[in-house]
């Protein structure tokens, strides 16, 4: 009995171990995916109109379109959310310095260099954006 607890307790232990990793790598595929949609929006000249990611506090995804009064924009405005994609994290994450936007542009996709750290307090990630958009994870 002694051993066969010995074994079932190591192989819930592995068992949950193995689950923290795989949550935390499929929040950081979603985070990448969430960036990649609006880079492709941007580059494709959705709507003719910029598109980015805001990182939102409390913890919160949303890509969103720049309004067409301000096709320049620089940051989220939520006075117009009509076209807004929210998404909320799966696992229990945190991103250095929320709130932030992400922006891309029309037709280059590029952006500012911007650096995202992603972390669940034991496991961290970085994820990367520079100057051409490019998404490094």
């Amino acid at each position: 009995m002694a051993i066969m607890s010995l074994v079932f307790g190591l192989g819930g232990v592995a068992g949950f171990d193995f689950y923290k990793r795989y949550a935390f790598q499929t929040e950081k595929n979603t985070i990448v995916s969430v960036l990649q949609k609006a880079r492709s929006q941007s580059l494709n000249n959705i709507n003719q109109r910029r598109h980015g990611v805001r990182f939102a506090d409390p913890l919160q995804y949303i890509i969103f379109e720049c309004q067409a009064t301000v096709p320049q924009c620089v940051n989220y405005n939520q006075a117009d959310t009509a076209k807004d994609i929210l998404i909320s994290p799966a696992y229990g994450i945190s991103i250095t310095n929320t709130p932030f936007d992400i922006i891309f542009e029309q037709l280059s996709g590029a952006s500012m260099n911007t650096a995202i750290t992603v972390s669940d307090g034991v496991m961290s990630y970085n994820i990367s954006v520079n100057s051409a958009g490019q998404i490094d994870w």
